[in-house]
């Protein structure tokens, strides 16, 4: 009796020893790439929601106003001017057009009769949360930074509407922060504007 409890126990032991082992070597192979994955995955999703009219590239001038901020409470003023200053930089970058003009108010313009044929962009912050950093490291990159921008061109001589769409962004690398976020959202409205696609641009992430 006591030599066949001493087997039990010895295979019991082997048993477990062996599915340990699977475990541990499957934890081992799995959980670095779930983490590389949580820690550096982005995601943007664009939707368009009127798509361009006609050629872009007739305009000589993209005049930019400053975009609403709908999350008073929620984004800085520092950050609300990072994110105005982004649109005008990412814009000019592409030279699309002769000039980026930035704007408060409608009386900075030229009057319609004068001006060049102008294309102007206005919107406003939809969304807006910076997240944490340290949260995204103890989350696995759950603790996203958000930022959802809804914007539309308009010819400022006949005052149609060009096009319209939005951008929304997630930031949940654990080494981003909500200003990269920023710059995603704004290269994103940069880039459909240079590419005057009917389509839009596709989601990614």
């Amino acid at each position: 009796m006591k030599r066949n409890r001493l087997f039990l126990v010895a295979l019991v032991a082997a048993v477990l020893g062996s599915t340990g082992c699977n475990v541990k070597r499957h934890a081992l192979s799995f959980t670095p790439t779930r983490i590389a994955r949580e820690f550096t995955s982005e995601q943007t999703n664009f939707h368009t929601i009127t798509p361009i009219r006609g050629d872009l590239r007739r305009y000589k001038v993209i005049a930019v106003k400053k975009f609403e901020n709908l999350m008073l409470d929620e984004m800085p003023v520092g950050v609300y001017n990072l994110l105005n200053d982004e649109l005008v930089k990412e814009i000019s970058q592409k030279k699309l057009v002769q000039e980026v003009f930035p704007f408060q108010y409608e009386e900075e313009l030229e009057p319609k009769e004068s001006a060049p044929p102008t294309l102007v962009l206005t919107g406003y912050v939809d969304n807006f949360n910076p997240g944490s950093r340290g949260l995204r490291v103890l989350e696995l990159g759950l603790n996203h930074a958000v930022v959802t921008l809804r914007f539309q061109l308009q010819d400022w001589q006949t005052q149609e509407t060009v096009a319209s769409a939005s951008v929304t962004v997630y930031e949940r690398a654990s080494s981003k922060t909500v200003k990269t976020a920023i710059h995603r959202a704004t290269r994103s409205v940069a880039d459909f504007i240079r590419k005057g696609d009917a389509q839009g641009l596709k989601s990614d992430g």
